[in-house]
């Protein structure tokens, strides 16, 4: 998936936008990558992966945005289960889930370089919900920035048009 648009997207189970599995019974591997996409207004009703739901396989999510993605469970922009991912130089902002509002890893092996995580609203242990960006991440100063980035609303400000 590279130069798209996703938005406004409802799936009846997992991945508002994308759901990708792969059956580990198989004995085969498969990928997926994800670059310069933007997605935004996805929603996983009743489950987990507000834009992207990926099992199975190995994924790499570049250069994307993710804002105002919705999950009712886990993984309001990502949600992983199992296999090895990266994400990198990507910006999570304004997501909503149950649980770990901006990425979830689940059984993952999650390699995150250099994401912006601003916003994303955790609602399972709180009525008035609290920030939490990526359950089961592990962070350093140099792979997450944190603070008001001062973004603006999407739209569009002179670049090429959305794919």
């Amino acid at each position: 998936v590279n130069n798209s648009m996703f938005s406004g997207n409802t799936s009846a189970t997992s991945g508002g936008a994308l759901f990708s599995t792969y059956p580990a019974f198989t004995g085969q591997t498969s990928s997926l990558t994800v670059t310069n996409s933007t997605f935004s207004g996805n929603t996983a009703a009743p489950f987990s992966g507000g834009a992207i739901y990926i099992d199975g396989e190995n994924a790499a999510v570049t250069d994307s945005t993710f804002s105002g993605n919705t999950a009712q469970g886990g993984g309001g922009a990502i949600y992983f289960n199992s296999a090895s991912n990266t994400v990198t130089n990507n910006s999570f902002s304004g997501n909503q889930a149950k649980y770990a509002a901006g990425m979830y890893t689940g059984d993952a092996n999650l390699n995150i370089n250099f994401n912006l995580y601003y916003q994303n609203l955790d609602n399972q242990n709180s009525g008035n919900g609290g920030e939490d960006d990526c359950a089961g991440c592990a962070f350093s100063n140099t792979n997450a920035i944190s603070g008001n980035p001062n973004l603006a609303p999407l739209g569009n400000y002179g670049g090429p048009p959305p794919p």
